[in-house]
């Protein structure tokens, strides 16, 4: 996948669902009222590898793989290697149409071990002023 061009958060988030939705997510309304499960927007269940880089600052030379578990226009939710500290700021690559990639900007809002070699992550993304 190639990148795309300096785009809103917003669009990349809303172009990244409807990826999502066009290669077999499936929308998922969560009855729950746990912190996992309080999402303004409904989630895209929708696995897919991608890259994150645990830096405030973007370098793609700092990238780790992940796989993104779902979307929703706020928030993506991952699993990784590594735990990441709530509060921190990351960048994750996401597919969006068109065979393309972007990066947004997202605070981790949870973490908690998944098995033993792996965590799931809830990123809040940290949309542009458009």
């Amino acid at each position: 996948m190639t990148k795309t061009a300096k785009t809103s958060s917003r669009r990349i988030v809303e172009e990244c669902v409807e990826f999502a939705r066009r290669n077999g997510g499936q929308a998922c309304q969560v009855d729950r009222l746990d912190r996992l499960d309080r999402r303004a927007s409904l989630r895209m269940l929708f696995a897919h590898h991608l890259c994150y880089c645990p830096n405030s600052t973007l370098s793609e030379d700092h990238t780790k793989p992940a796989r993104m578990l779902d979307i929703s226009l706020g928030g993506i939710g991952l699993w990784c290697r590594e735990a990441l500290t709530e509060g921190m700021v990351i960048h994750v690559r996401l597919p969006v149409l068109y065979g393309k990639t972007a990066w947004v900007r997202g605070r981790v809002i949870h973490c908690s071990p998944d098995d033993a070699q792996h965590y799931r992550v809830g990123i809040a993304v940290i949309l542009d002023q458009d």
